[in-house]
């Protein structure tokens, strides 16, 4: 049987104790795999500026259109800002629409990033910034 693969994207806006995201985190497993019937290979979460970001890696036994995959992420918590924006780049037919973004990586250029091993996605280490990134080094 095929399957396919996805990457669910989450933008979350606060940052809330450890205990408070691990049960985020059951929550929107149950979710996937119970209410929806995917697998859930692996899910990362790394902390944004303002909260964190979580990349949720599933399987699913049918295709899913870019209009399912940010539904699917609307459902499970994400920005509701970036969810409207995300519906109107796919409406207009862009590619490259489901990104997370921290703010401090999209002004500076940082060297800190790990890469997803099963995706390939760049994750950004945010709060990882060097002297001269911040204007007081030679670089």
């Amino acid at each position: 049987m095929k399957t396919y693969r996805y990457v669910l994207k989450l933008d979350i806006d606060w940052r809330p104790g450890d205990e408070w995201v691990e049960e985020w985190k059951r929550a929107r497993i149950l979710v996937l795999e119970k209410m929806y019937g995917y697998r859930v290979e692996h899910f990362y979460i790394a902390p944004s500026q303002r909260g964190f970001h979580a990349w949720i890696h599933i399987v699913s036994r049918e295709r899913l259109r870019d209009e399912d995959v940010n539904r699917l992420q609307f459902v499970l918590g994400d920005d509701a800002t970036r969810c409207k924006i995300n519906a109107e780049k796919i409406k207009n037919g862009l590619g490259d629409w489901n990104r997370l973004f921290s703010r401090v990586i999209w002004r500076r250029k940082s060297k800190y990033y790990v890469r997803c091993e099963y995706c390939g996605n760049v994750i950004p280490l945010v709060g990882f910034v060097r002297k001269e990134e911040c204007g007081g080094g030679d670089g």
